[in-house]
């Protein structure tokens, strides 16, 4: 996608000058899931802001503390950030500085929290994804997240994964090529990811939620000498469901034809008619559920039973228990999720 041209024409046809701005700093190269190159780019140009959000974190007092996995190889990033009363978050500064924030997400769905709308869409503000939890090594028995079961091959697989990381971590240029060979020549062992639940990709992750409703927490409250307002900032959300995402989302899912745009003031409740619209059940999914939670620095004000969806489609008019038993686009959860979150 050449966002140059696309900036050129829009400014051409409408008469808007804007600035599009790339807001990270590595460009990780995957192949077979394995990254071989970090490619470093200029990042935000107003900056990082590191913001602690204490004892009022999701993660605050979380049993799987020390055994969070990140976004690199390295766990150790991940947990030095989130132990404790420290529970820290780098955002960038931009998202911060801004008078009024717009989110633009896609209907789609996600493997690690069902769906992926107005409120997992804001890991695209953090400015080191290696300070965000995604899931806790080990099963439930265990206290962790990554794999529905404790079984011998699960325990195999999760030794072998932690090598491979290692390898690749440690060993410039050559270690990533051959946790590439590993990670091929393990997918006819363990299974493919698109057929089997690993990495915390199931409706049992009870981790990334609490990171995107935590970083969403910065974004709303958030000053820029990374201390928190009482207020919150201004925010309008778009959701481009024109054409949405099923299935094994959010990266390698099916295209969705839905025709349908929804906008709002309040992220949770744009995600909870997003999410029935899908033909999913809002309750079910944590990332929506929990985030209705009154706690400090609460990312909405209303309850659900306040929502109120004024539609050109007459059918959807009215309050999210209509919306429940109307039509709705049926969309196909990812394998990890499916039986679990339809209305």
């Amino acid at each position: 996608m050449n966002f140059a041209q696309i900036k050129a024409d829009i400014e051409k046809k409408y008469g808007i000058i804007f600035t599009v701005i790339d807001l990270r700093d590595f460009y990780w190269q995957a192949e077979e899931e394995i990254v071989v190159k970090r490619h470093r780019l200029n990042g935000d140009p107003n900056g990082k802001i590191a913001f602690d959000l204490g004892r009022h974190s999701l993660f605050y007092n979380h049993p799987g503390e020390g055994r969070y996995y990140g976004a690199d190889y390295d766990q150790k990033t991940v947990n030095s950030h989130h132990q404790g009363k420290k529970q820290e978050y780098l955002i960038c500064g931009t998202p911060i500085m801004a008078d009024v924030f717009i989110n633009l997400p896609k209907l789609k769905t996600h493997k690690k929290v069902g769906v992926t709308l107005n409120i997992k869409n804001l890991v695209g503000i953090n400015a080191d994804k290696n300070w965000l939890p995604h899931h806790i090594d080990g099963s439930p028995k265990s206290g962790g997240d990554q794999f529905p079961n404790k079984s011998l091959k699960n325990n195999i697989e999760s030794i072998l994964v932690k090598l491979v990381r290692k390898i690749a971590l440690n060993i410039p240029i050559i270690g990533p090529l051959l946790a590439k060979k590993f990670r091929i020549a393990g997918k006819k062992v363990f299974g493919a990811g698109n057929k089997t639940i690993r990495s915390g990709n199931w409706y049992g992750n009870d981790t990334t939620w609490r990171m995107a409703i935590d970083l969403n927490r910065c974004l709303l409250y958030g000053k820029t000498d990374g201390s928190f307002r009482n207020i919150k900032n201004r925010y309008y959300s778009i959701v481009d469901g024109i054409l949405g995402m099923e299935g094994n989302g959010p990266m390698h899912g099916t295209e969705k034809k839905c025709n349908v745009v929804i906008c709002g003031s309040d992220p949770v409740a744009v995600d909870a008619v997003s999410a029935t619209l899908m033909g999913f059940d809002w309750e079910k999914i944590p990332i929506i559920k929990n985030a209705f939670f009154k706690h400090k620095y609460p990312i909405t004000d209303i309850e659900p039973e306040e929502i109120i969806i004024i539609s050109d489609e007459k059918e959807w008019s009215g309050d999210l228990k209509n919306l429940q038993n109307s039509k709705n686009y049926a969309f196909e959860p990812h394998f990890g999720w499916k039986g679990y979150i339809e209305l």
